[in-house]
């Protein structure tokens, strides 16, 4: 049996090559993100007056006081923090939703005060904000900054820089809106999320409202997207399928038929006799006929919603 004196080297030796492959990885090494995860509040703030951000279901009043953006990362502002008072509503499309937050809250409507508020953003946040305010205001607090990216990834284990890095690197605009609220009536951080690419712990849920507090832990409310990617695909998916005379493309035009079974459908690729081996859709669902050359017959299949 070997003797511990002779593993020693072995072991000595897996651990130098382990620190050699630890130190080629270099997660932390990408430029843009170690911008990201650094970002500083600009000097100079914005005077705000009446602001008002809507944000899907969300609206975000800005009455008063001064916003400090951070500096740019590849030309794009992601970051600013707002100090006065203001006011965070939120009216949730649906009514399960509406009903589980007054519940929540007690109250008719989900009305937060607040007087201070970070937000993080890859949407047109900055271009809003910089075309309604005015140069003059005072400098802002940059420990609201940093005790908000302490709470993302000590309280709420997630990696915004990595979230907003996507959207940096994306010639596309982004839709990414996290806003940190230090609310007065309702609780001292609360968090609102929305993301095109699911909101953490909800997902395939896009917006969600929950509080991170260490004695009020929770998800307030969570909902999609009231004008979202999903349900506009869904619309146009209806449009397209219900349309009898949308050009196919073969070149011919879809014609609504009755079949036997005398219900009626639209046919993709019809001549003027027959169905010519192209996607029958019927008004309660669809089915897609594809024909078997070698066998000369059909096959119908209907897939799941």
């Amino acid at each position: 049996m070997p003797t511990i004196a002779t593993s020693l080297p072995l072991v000595a030796l897996v651990c130098l090559l382990s620190g050699q492959v630890a130190g080629q990885l270099s997660p932390n090494a990408d430029s843009t993100y170690v911008q990201l995860r650094n970002v500083a509040l600009q000097p100079q703030g914005i005077a705000v007056d009446k602001i008002t951000l809507k944000r899907d279901a969300a609206t975000f009043q800005l009455n008063s006081g001064t916003i400090c953006f951070v500096g740019p990362v590849r030309d794009k502002v992601t970051g600013a923090v707002f100090t006065g008072e203001g006011r965070l509503l939120l009216n949730p499309p649906l009514t399960s939703e509406r009903v589980s937050l007054s519940f929540l809250t007690r109250e008719k409507e989900y009305s937060e005060s607040f007087d201070q508020l970070v937000l993080r953003f890859t949407d047109r946040t900055y271009e809003e904000i910089k075309a309604a305010g005015k140069p003059g205001g005072a400098a802002c607090d940059p420990s609201l900054l940093r005790n908000s990216e302490k709470a993302a990834r000590k309280e709420l284990r997630y990696n915004m820089d990595a979230r907003i890095l996507q959207d940096v690197f994306s010639s596309e605009p982004g839709g990414l809106f996290v806003a940190f609220v230090h609310g007065k009536h309702y609780d001292g951080k609360t968090l609102f999320v929305i993301d095109p690419h699911g909101a953490p712990m909800v997902e395939p849920e896009e917006i969600k409202l929950e509080t991170y507090n260490e004695n009020k832990t929770g998800i307030w409310a969570a909902f999609s997207l009231l004008l979202g990617v999903r349900q506009r695909n869904r619309i146009q998916r209806a449009k397209e399928w219900r349309h009898p005379y949308r050009p196919s493309e073969t070149g011919h035009r879809n014609r609504e038929e009755r079949t036997p079974d005398r219900k009626s459908h639209y046919c993709v690729g019809c001549t003027r006799s027959r169905c010519a081996g192209g996607a029958i859709r019927t008004l309660s669902g669809f089915a897609r006929i594809q024909r078997d050359r070698t066998k000369r017959r059909t096959t119908e299949f209907r897939p799941g919603r």
